[in-house]
């Protein structure tokens, strides 16, 4: 029975939906709107429909091809209602008059074949029905926090005596305030007594004579008695040529007469500053006379003659040369050169001479042994580097070359290192430095030593320092005043560039021979190679 198409509905178009073909846009969508309830379609369900669920609808539903009417469960000629049986089945009834009475169960038939029909195709999912609102309720008011008054303190308990007993509560009584008294006004100041003075006394003045002309001066008499101080004013100063001194007159006895009244004259005009200069100085008799005057001296001075001195000794060089030097040591062919750099006492304004090849040195008591090495400065060479030969305590001589100036008196020489090695072919196993040790204290001091060797291929470098912090590179008495140096290395082959020594270390002797050094990982290019250990 064909289901009739309800007016107003979409319908499901199947045209173009084959096998082979490309489905379309419009040919899914339409099932989307279909399902989703975008727009309304007529879905028609051939098989059965199981719902798990509710089902809801928002508009009418059809039933069509339902059960016809049976007569045990009613017959109407209009049939306007759709039943369900008690097998789940739907069909047409009239649900018009009462309910008869429920007959006896009937025997149980046989159980039938279990049907093996096809299971029908599943139906299309129905529309998903609209949602209910959301019911809102509304929220109370909030409360009034109840406020209880605040019961007084309780007075405080005795304390218990101690033991195991539960702790009884504390007892806080009430704080009672603060008792505040009013501040009690200063008294008055007292009135401030008057401070007791007499009166000043009148200062007496009397008149100043005029002074009487100086007379000549008799011999002395004897001493009256002392009379009293006249307070006359101050008569003006006489001013005449002064006289020859007169011979000297007896003594006289020391008057013992009564001390006169001191006069209370007025104080006269301050007089003239006096004044003091040199004048001349000359050579004579030891003199001093003043060829000013009294209140302007000028002392000119007669100074005796010392008899003349003998000739200064000359001062030597004028010229400081530095004393910090760099210098080849040692050259073993083309195997091996070793070079030093560092310093030592600077002696300058020596006198020199110098005989074809050989160069003497004057210096005072040089302290120099025959085989020191020095650096010559300033002489016929400079910085000629040899071992010396002692002539005397005075003296030295140095090979040199056959040129240049034959005497001088400016010259200057530095104690230096000298050094040896032990080498196979440009393989080092070991070097010496040596400094100069009957020179000056504090001569000399080490800072590095570089040197090349042409095929070096073992390891390590036994390397060996003068010792001392005077003279050499450091105490290294003991462990604890070792130098630590450090050192780097590079191939020395062909090329522009050498390749750096990566795995060079230096490791000291702790327990004797504090200035020696091991120099490991000397053997890591095979080939020419230059070394440099600084202090």
């Amino acid at each position: 029975m064909a289901v009739p198409q309800v007016p107003g509905l979409n319908q499901l178009d199947l045209t173009g939906i084959a096998t082979g073909e490309v489905i379309k846009a419009s040919q899914v969508s339409q099932s989307v709107q279909a399902l989703t309830g975008q727009l309304p379609y007529q879905i028609t369900i051939t098989g059965s429909l199981e719902v798990s669920g509710s089902l809801r609808t928002s508009g009418s539903v059809e039933f069509f091809n339902v059960g016809e009417p049976l007569a045990e469960k009613g017959n109407s000629s209009t049939m306007p209602n759709v039943l369900i049986d008690s097998d789940g089945k739907l069909f047409k009834g009239d649900i018009g008059g009462t309910s008869g009475e429920k007959g006896a169960q009937g025997l149980d038939g046989e159980k039938g074949a279990t049907g093996a029909g096809e299971k029908g195709f599943q139906g299309d999912k129905g529309q998903k029905g609209q949602q209910g609102e959301i019911g809102v309720g509304t929220k109370g008011d909030k409360g009034e926090t109840g406020v209880g008054e605040k019961g007084s303190q309780g007075e405080t308990g005795e304390k218990g005596a101690t033991g195991a007993g539960e702790k009884g509560a504390t007892g806080a009584g009430e704080k009672g305030e603060t008792g505040v008294g009013e501040k009690g006004s200063q008294g008055e100041t007292g009135e401030k007594g008057q401070t007791g003075a007499g009166d000043k006394g009148e200062t007496g003045v009397g008149e100043k004579g005029s002074q009487g002309e100086t007379g000549e001066k008799g011999a002395q008499g004897e001493t009256g008695e002392k009379g009293q101080t006249g307070a006359g004013e101050k008569g003006e100063t006489g001013v005449g040529e002064k006289g020859s001194q007169g011979e000297t007159g007896e003594k006289g006895q020391i008057g013992a007469g009564e001390k006169g009244e001191t006069g209370t004259g007025d104080k006269g005009a301050d007089g003239l500053a006096a004044t003091v200069a040199v004048g001349t100085t000359t050579t004579g008799v030891a003199n001093v006379v003043n060829s000013g005057t009294t209140l302007a001296a000028i002392f000119d001075f007669t100074v005796p003659q010392g008899e003349k001195g003998e000739a200064g000794a000359g001062g030597g060089s004028a010229i400081i040369l530095n004393n910090n030097l760099h210098y080849n040591v040692l050259t073993i062919g083309s195997d091996l050169e070793v070079y030093v750099k560092g310093s030592g006492n600077y002696m300058g304004g020596i006198t020199w001479a110098r005989s074809t090849t050989t160069l003497t040195v004057n210096q005072t008591a040089h302290g120099l042994s025959t085989g020191n090495v020095v650096m010559i400065r300033n002489m016929s060479e400079d910085y000629l580097h040899g071992a010396i030969t002692v002539v005397n305590t005075d003296q030295f001589t140095i090979d040199c070359a056959n040129s240049g100036d034959t005497s001088g008196t400016a010259g200057a020489y530095i104690p230096a290192f000298s050094a040896s090695a032990v080498q196979s072919s440009g393989d080092v196993s070991s070097i010496t430095i040596t400094g100069c040790s009957g020179a000056i204290s504090g001569s000399q001091q080490i800072d590095g030593v570089h040197f090349y060797a042409n095929n070096q291929n073992s390891s390590p470098i036994a390397l060996t320092i003068p010792a001392g912090l005077q003279n050499g590179g450091g105490a290294n008495g003991n462990k604890k005043q070792i130098t630590v140096p450090l050192i780097t290395g590079t191939a020395a082959g062909t090329g522009t560039n050498g390749s750096p020594f990566s795995s060079l270390k230096v490791s000291s002797f702790l327990s004797a021979t504090q200035n020696k050094y091991n120099l490991t990982g000397t053997d890591e290019q095979f080939g020419p190679s230059l070394f440099n250990v600084v202090f």
